[in-house]
């Protein structure tokens, strides 16, 4: 009888540790804010991705993160972010600690209307360009920053060189299987149809 326990023992923890890896994303969604939803939920709490977060009234996109898990043992979550829109998107290293927010290496170029009130004010309109070292947000406010941001029309007015424009953008989920796509890509050319027509353009314009 007493070999028998520590095989239990063992058991108990590799089952709980494979409960723990694969603890499903909708239950860390279900945990947000209540100003905070999210549809689409796949993957894990670990690493997972959301075809649409929206944090009040602004419809940000979709999302995907990639949660570290050393953090965790120090009091902090630490992920890393990658968030995607028709006309934009936004890149960062998140820490949540009890002092507030901290985004390291973030890059985004997203239009104001994808921005909380508080941060574009009724009227401003155009796109905001920024790659900051940091970013470190206290009770929603910034109080540390470093790195550069510019307006899309300061950067036309300066004579950057514009390589690219996001015009369109198009998502789908097939429903196909839970981790596999159609396999004959029925999909992604709805996405790819989605884009075109929002962007204003045709397939013989590709």
């Amino acid at each position: 009888m007493k070999r028998i326990w520590p095989l239990a023992a063992l058991g108990i923890l590799a089952y709980a540790a494979f409960a723990l890896a694969t603890l499903p994303a909708n239950v860390l969604v279900s945990r947000l804010a209540p100003a905070i939803s999210a549809a689409g939920v796949e993957g894990t709490v670990w690493r997972g991705s959301a075809q649409l977060l929206q944090v009040g009234s602004v419809a940000l996109g979709s999302i995907r993160w990639n949660l570290h898990v050393l953090p965790l043992f120090l009091a902090r979550v630490k992920a890393d972010v990658e968030l995607k829109r028709s006309d934009g998107f936004a890149q960062t290293i998140v820490t949540l600690a009890a002092g507030g927010i901290r985004f390291d290496q973030l890059t985004a170029s997203l239009p104001f209307s994808a921005l909380p009130p508080a941060a574009a004010p009724g009227g401003w309109a155009g796109t905001l360009n920024l790659k900051l070292a940091y970013l470190t947000l206290e009770q929603g406010w910034p109080v540390q920053a470093e790195g550069t941001l510019e307006t899309l029309d300061h950067a036309l007015a300066r004579g950057a060189k514009i390589y690219a424009e996001i015009v369109g953008g198009g998502v789908t989920s097939d429903s196909y299987h839970i981790t596999a796509p159609d396999p004959e890509g029925r999909g992604a050319a709805r996405a790819v149809l989605a884009a075109l027509e929002q962007a204003g353009a045709t397939p013989d314009d590709v």
